[in-house]
């Protein structure tokens, strides 16, 4: 332990009196500052237009005057995938999922893009995130600090010195990997301290994402482990430093940038993902009606109503159905809802079975990269990856079908009640009216993030990844350590 200490203090003494590795620091940090400072500015915008557009579409809802509570429905209105603080740290898939979504009677639409043109400067840097520097640029930063660490000593002659001093190989290498990792963490912890600060005071900010926070501190800092056991591994290995650092880059290069790309090209090879032609057309056959989308067709409608106006009238016991006191309409405008969901159901699941399909192959294929795993696990817990999205789709859809089934049930059990003809159906009803007590009926919609033991146990595969590779890289920097003459 003796000799450990020293070569910690040997190595923490160079590194203060390097000036190319202090200048490197302070480049680092100020970029990631500067990233920080940027994503701080676009969420605060996209934050502030979604809240905007959220209660302007509110206030359009409840103010949409006197009419037809199915021609509100097709009137309908529009949600908000909402964003959360840590979008500043890694805004994930932001940029490429929907951002807001139509709600509909008889119809499920898709969630819409943002126009990139209609975004402001700081939404336009892109990936220029603090998330992107960790996982990218970061690592350089490492391998900078590491590749000479043992590949160094012996191109100046002071290996056999280091060994004169009855220190051993274990306390050699030990010594420098603590000292990196202290190097490291002299950089990265001021960010995260800093980060996790100007989240707690972000809007939208909930208590429960600085444990989010920290547990995403710990996935990056086992990255950064390994990285460090690597390169010294790596640097024990080399005859010179330029082939330990040309080595190392190349592993960069390879698993951190080729190999996600070939991943995702592979899964879309494999599980290719319809498009909305196919859609469209897988639509219609579960339909057999190429023109009315949501349900099969008016004819169908008219036997769906004559079923239930029997039914109705049955229940009461009445011949008449000019008799009836609750509305048939109403019952089989939802009951067509529903089938409609069915087709839904159907036709985006598939879709989003090829999603999982096409992101559990690249979850396959980034075994062989711990940055992988990592950007899956940080998108998970920063709420900008594709879980989340899936999470929001589901909740505003069965937002969408509560509000369509208030509407249907009101029509069903009060329209007669108001002076409503029956036999006008066909006229759509505009004989019927509600207004702002309807609609204030159905409530706001709040979307709820996933929560972190959910992240967790998804993400289980990412986490066992991460840290087998921590295992490994250990493992195979003490075989390397006992090969070292």
């Amino acid at each position: 332990m003796k000799g450990v200490a020293q070569i910690f203090a040997k190595e923490m003494k160079v590194f203060s009196r390097n000036s190319h590795s202090l200048l490197l620091s302070v480049i680092v940090l100020l970029f990631l500052f500067i990233s920080l400072f940027l994503s701080i500015k676009e969420y605060e915008v996209i934050y502030n237009d979604k809240q905007d557009a959220h209660i302007k579409a509110r206030h359009q809802w409840i103010n949409q005057g006197e009419k037809n509570p199915h021609a509100a429905g097709h009137s309908g209105t529009v949600l908000f995938k909402p964003v959360f603080p840590l979008y500043i740290f890694d805004n994930g898939l932001s940029a490429y999922l929907g951002e807001w979504v139509q709600l509909e009677t008889h119809t499920q639409h898709e969630v819409e893009k943002r126009s990139i043109n209609e975004s402001t400067f700081p939404a336009r840097s892109g990936i220029f995130n603090p998330g992107f520097i960790l996982q990218y640029l970061f690592p350089l930063f490492i391998i900078f600090l590491s590749y000479g660490a043992v590949s160094n000593e012996r191109e100046q002659g002071t290996w056999r010195l280091l060994k004169s001093q009855y220190v051993s190989n274990y306390a050699i290498v030990m010594g420098k990997y603590l000292a990196v990792v202290v190097q490291m963490l002299l950089v990265i912890l001021p960010v995260w301290v800093i980060t996790g600060l100007i989240v707690s005071q972000m809007p939208g900010f909930k208590s429960s994402f600085i444990y989010d926070l920290a547990i995403l501190f710990v996935a990056y800092f086992v990255v950064y482990l390994t990285l460090i056991a690597l390169s010294i591994s790596v640097s024990s290995l080399s005859k010179t430093s330029a082939y330990a650092l040309g080595s190392l880059i190349g592993f960069i290069l390879f698993t951190a940038f080729a190999l996600p790309r070939i991943s995702v090209a592979f899964s879309e090879l494999i599980y290719p993902t319809p498009s909305n032609y196919e859609m469209l057309i897988n639509f219609d056959k579960a339909q057999n009606n190429r023109y009315v989308l949501g349900y099969k067709g008016f004819d169908h409608f008219t036997t769906v109503y004559q079923t239930i106006q029997k039914k109705l009238m049955d229940e009461q016991n009445i011949k008449n159905p000019d008799s009836l006191t609750l509305n048939p309409f109403g019952f089989a405008i939802e009951a067509t809802e529903e089938e409609a969901q069915k087709i839904y159901d159907k036709t985006y699941g598939e879709i989003t079975e090829a999603f999982r399909k096409q992101e559990q192959a690249q979850k396959w294929i980034g075994i062989a990269s711990p940055f992988s795993s990592l950007r899956f696990f940080s998108m998970a817990l920063c709420k900008t990856g594709h879980a989340e999205y899936k999470s929001f789709v589901s909740q505003a859809e069965n937002y969408r079908r509560d509000m369509m089934r208030t509407l249907n049930m009101d029509i069903a059990y009060h329209s007669l009640d108001n002076g409503y003809d029956i036999k006008s159906r066909t006229k759509r009803g505009n004989d019927y009216k509600q207004g702002k007590t309807l609609w204030e009926r159905i409530p706001e919609f709040s979307y709820h993030p996933l929560p972190l033991k959910t992240v967790v146990k998804e993400s289980a595969g990412d986490i066992m990844v991460l840290l087998l590779w921590l295992l490994s890289s250990l493992t195979f920097m003490f075989i390397t350590t006992n090969k070292m003459l």
